[in-house]
């Protein structure tokens, strides 16, 4: 049986995150996965590091708007080197994204736009400045431009995943057995592990773990999406569609993928697409992409869907939560960042609530087999041809 202090269980970006913070200070602290480091729901995201300016879409901050709007910041200086990790390394998709509307915006959403308050954040593009996929004639609406920056969640991942894999365990545990003095970790094919402080950061995994441990709080929502993905000569752009509702009507982000442009779907459309089929919910997104880009040809692209579950704690009414989530029990922290841009809020507070850790005296004495690294949805599925 191996001692350890401090156990991590999942590899997303939130247990990568705090490994990394922790191993900065030489805790003794392994993670455990049993995927891929990256996670499930981490490495399908659109990589948007925002400050809340989409949840103000009707025309007011909203909480989850003022819960996020310091990040945007604090990835900045860790993309520059001088944040609570150094990530210069990771590429960046987009320095900015656009919003765009196909008509007039409604009044208050103009002004709202205009205001002091979102100056800093928000640009309106004259015709002449507009990216080539908007300079056509066809296009009748408003553009705006969104200074937040667009990462390659791959890219992120990876980053995060090379500074800590010694301190990466590719496990699947059998069982999680709560002990007086902290947690019994049980595997197939390797030593048990006592450990006297877990953390949850395992996702959609996390309900599956607190049922182990015997734990009714806190309790697990999961808000399904179904992506859609587009492959062909495209126009590398993130761009939002302006709607009514605080979710744009399609989100668009890009990546490239065999000398051909991926564009990755989310907003409104992915929500909607939930029940459809895949050829149901390709030809939905056809309808979307003709409405509202009705001048750019999709013709030729082929198309896919992908199905990925937002995990996070419980709300009433099955409501988005507006920050991130923490509990403590004894020895036992769950967590959910809600959102990729809010885990260096997460994780802030997860070092103020740890029991103390020990210094690693000496790095640990048992083999570490390091989980493989995810892969992005779009490099795991099956095209359609047009």
């Amino acid at each position: 049986m191996i001692q350890q202090d401090t156990v991590i269980i999942g590899g997303g970006i939130a247990g990568l995150w705090l490994l990394n913070r922790l191993r900065q200070q030489n805790k003794a602290v392994i993670l455990i996965e049993n995927n891929a480091l990256g996670g499930i729901q981490s490495i399908a995201s659109q990589g948007i590091i925002h400050g809340g300016t989409k949840y103000a879409l009707t025309g007011q901050l909203s909480a989850a708007a003022k819960a996020i709007g310091e990040m945007p910041q604090r990835w900045q200086d860790c993309l520059q080197g001088c944040g609570d990790i150094d990530l210069k390394a990771v590429e960046i998709s987009a320095q900015h994204q656009y919003l765009w509307s196909t008509g007039q915006l409604h009044s208050n959403i103009s002004g709202f736009f205009a205001s002091k308050m979102m100056k800093s954040r928000m640009t309106s593009i004259p015709k002449s400045e507009m990216p080539e996929i908007f300079q056509l004639s066809a296009f009748k609406g408003q553009l705006y431009q969104l200074n937040e920056r667009v990462l390659n969640p791959q890219s992120l991942m990876r980053v995060l995943a090379e500074k800590v894999k010694p301190y990466c365990l590719y496990q699947d545990m059998i069982k999680i057995e709560k002990q007086s003095n902290g947690f019994l970790l049980s595997f197939k094919n390797h030593p048990s592990i006592q450990v006297k402080q877990l953390i949850l950061t395992a996702g959609q995994g996390n309900a599956g773990l607190l049922k182990q441990i015997g734990m009714k709080q806190p309790k697990q929502q999961i808000r399904p999406l179904q992506m859609l993905m587009l492959k062909g000569n495209l126009f590398p752009i993130t761009a939002h569609c302006l709607g009514t509702s605080t979710t744009p009507k399609v989100t668009i982000t890009s990546a490239h993928e065999q000398d051909q442009t991926v564009w990755y779907l989310g907003g409104q459309l992915a929500e909607e697409g939930v029940g459809l089929d895949s050829k149901s919910h390709i030809e939905k997104g056809k309808a979307c992409l003709a409405k509202n880009l009705s001048w750019v040809d999709i013709s030729k692209c082929q198309w896919a869907s992908f199905k990925i579950n937002r995990a996070e704690v419980k709300m009433d009414g099955n409501k988005r939560p507006s920050d991130v989530f923490i509990e403590k029990n004894n020895h036992l922290i769950t967590a959910w960042p809600t959102k990729l841009a809010l885990t260096p809020r997460l994780v802030d507070q997860i070092l103020d609530r740890l029991d103390p850790i020990a210094n690693a005296t000496k790095d640990h004495d048992f083999t570490i087999q390091s989980p493989p690294f995810a892969r992005l949805p779009w490099q795991n599925i099956q095209w359609e041809t047009p």
